[in-house]
């Protein structure tokens, strides 16, 4: 193991609140076998807790909307309206296929081939994902076959846009979460798109020996009406939430373009939750550059130095 004596990892540990004092962060406050503690920077702080996390964190140190904040009896150290607003996710729904014979597990978490594909042949990109999965995957308010698998799809190109607030400015609440998703009608029609997609791909000849029937949304479910019903009751969080802490420079952006937090000094964050929209891909490629940037802005030199 190599000797790290600049790094110190705390495990077991909550994060309670960043430490604020003239708009300059000084540290962070949290617990750990039930003692507050405090760790006190000399430098800056750098919060890479996630979309979820870091917009929290912000939260309940004072920084977000102060209306919301005031209600809360949290102090405001920084009035940012966009601290948890322009939530962004895939959202994820399936074709759900009953079986004919044994489905064998899959090596990589049930999901071991993945295409892209574009919704509309004019586009210069895909915008469609499908996956294909070794079992039925459906919401459990549903009732699918014992023996099956699933061609997932997804809409990479979301325009809904979610929020975050905090439910108590008790830091061991969740907070509250509103994905919004199928919340504007684009979304919608892409994912009946992508629905047909999936569905072209599961009924097609190759699968036929393993195909015994369709169970969801099911053969009778054809028209728009029945396959938006279909998608509202069985869509969920493909778990790639992004954006609550967006960067920019208009009044509804958190962090500016080296991802320092807008009226406060000495703070930075680096995750997922800067970006000002959801990559056409799975973010985690994305999250990685994020940290090498921001890792060559904090040591001070050009990126391409930084290899």
């Amino acid at each position: 193991m190599l000797d790290r004596r600049n790094l110190t990892v705390v495990t077991g540990a909550l994060a309670h609140r960043l430490l604020i004092a003239d708009g300059t962060c000084t540290g962070a406050e949290y617990s750990r076998g039930g003692e507050i503690l405090r760790v006190e920077a000399d430098c800056e702080v750098i919060l890479t807790a996630g979309s979820i996390g870091s917009a929290q964190l912000l939260l309940l140190s004072g920084i977000g909307p102060a209306a919301e904040l005031r209600a809360l009896d949290i102090d405001i150290q920084a009035d940012l309206p966009g601290v948890g607003r322009n939530f962004q996710d895939h959202c994820l729904a399936g074709v759900v296929y009953s079986a004919s014979r044994p489905v064998p597990d899959g090596v990589n978490n049930h999901g071991d081939l993945i295409a892209l594909l574009r919704s509309s042949p004019e586009l210069d990109a895909p915008d469609v994902e499908l996956l294909f999965m070794d079992l039925p995957f459906h919401p459990p308010t549903m009732t699918g076959p014992q023996n099956g698998y699933t061609i997932g799809f997804s809409y990479l190109r979301p325009h809904s846009r979610g929020s975050l607030v905090l439910a108590s400015a008790d830091p061991t609440a969740a907070p509250l979460i509103d994905p919004a998703f199928l919340t504007d009608e684009r979304d919608v029609t892409r994912m009946v798109t992508a629905l047909e997609l999936a569905r072209g791909v599961g009924g097609s000849r190759a699968l036929a020996q393993w195909r015994d029937k369709e169970v969801f949304p099911g053969p009778a479910s054809q028209d728009a009406d029945e396959l938006h019903a279909y998608l509202r009751r069985s869509v969920g969080t493909y778990f790639h939430p992004v954006g609550t802490c967006r960067m920019g420079s208009d009044p509804e952006s958190v962090v500016d373009a080296n991802l320092r937090v807008r009226g406060i000094s000495r703070l930075r964050v680096a995750d997922a939750s800067v970006m000002p929209t959801l990559v056409a891909a799975n973010p985690n490629a994305t999250v990685l550059a994020i940290a090498e940037r921001a890792a060559a802005m904090i040591y001070g030199r050009a990126l391409w130095k930084a290899f």
